[in-house]
């Protein structure tokens, strides 16, 4: 659905904490995926965040099947 979800994201933030990727959660429902890098960041560290979230969604997902 549409409807904001953010038990969800939590689990997601959660499990992205647990590997050393720190984000947050924005908008009036904390249903929103914020990410404020570092000023230094690069390609590596990209590459690591998107594969953390990947990963944290495909852990959401098998919870929710």
């Amino acid at each position: 659905t549409r409807a904001p979800d953010a038990d969800s994201l939590r689990a997601v933030l959660e499990s992205a904490r647990a590997t050393g990727v720190l984000l947050s959660s924005d908008g009036p429902d904390n249903n929103v995926l914020k990410i404020k890098p570092p000023i230094v960041f690069d390609e590596v560290d990209a590459a690591l965040m998107l594969s953390v979230i990947e990963h944290a969604l495909h852990q959401l997902a098998a919870t929710m099947s």
